[in-house]
């Protein structure tokens, strides 16, 4: 292969790398083992207190943007958590007795700026980012782990932070951002597919054969 194409392709590789919508757990300060619940019951995450910044549509509606997050973060959680277990969402002074209670906390939520995107989003500008913090509690039993970020003295078993950005996705967006539209909703579905994917042991099967006998 001539060497005067490799530059072209590193770039090419590095651009598809940076282009893409990313989601991560990026730290962890409970981690249980439990598995299997019999039930998974969705509390509306708090955003009190979130840093709420960029753009979330017009300026005339941005409280209510604000305050429908929780519901909407809920409703993406409830989509992906149902392939866990049963799943539903309830008010905050529901005491389910048996399974997961999920629930925890937006950190940020970073609307970008939409026109930062349609100018210079390959290169991450105008980007969203929202921060959650997720906990799993005991459902009938939310007493004695405590959770290392948030001090509590509730029962957890997971606790971790889950970040989600439409980086370098650029004005035209992807699977995974809406470009110049409302991407921070992409965000929220993207959090909640990391979710459900942490938490499910062996999500992606790795090694499963459908045919044939045990070797």
């Amino acid at each position: 292969m001539n060497r005067s194409i490799f530059p072209a392709l590193l770039s090419l590789a590095t651009l598809s790398f940076v282009g893409c919508a990313n989601v991560e757990v990026t730290k962890t300060y409970v981690a249980s083992g439990d598995v299997r619940p019999s039930a998974i019951y969705i509390r509306p995450f708090v955003i009190e207190g979130a840093d709420f910044t960029g753009d979330h549509g017009p300026a005339g509606e941005r409280d209510i943007r604000q305050s429908l997050a929780p519901a909407e973060l809920a409703l993406a959680l409830k989509q992906q958590l149902a392939k866990v277990a049963p799943t539903m969402i309830i008010d905050a002074d529901d005491k389910p007795e048996d399974g997961w209670v999920v629930t925890g906390n937006f950190d940020i939520v970073d609307g970008g700026n939409q026109l930062g995107r349609a100018i210079y989003g390959n290169l991450g500008a105008g980007r969203t980012k929202a921060v959650v913090h997720v906990r799993v509690l005991k459902a009938g039993n939310e007493h004695g782990r405590t959770d290392s970020k948030s001090g509590s003295t509730d029962g957890v078993l997971y606790a971790f932070d889950v970040t989600s950005s439409s980086k370098a996705a650029g004005k035209f967006g992807s699977v995974y951002s809406a470009g110049l539209g409302s991407s921070v909703m992409f965000d929220y579905r993207n959090i909640a597919e990391e979710v459900a994917r942490v938490l499910t042991p062996d999500p992606y099967k790795y090694g499963v054969r459908d045919g044939g006998g045990d070797r």
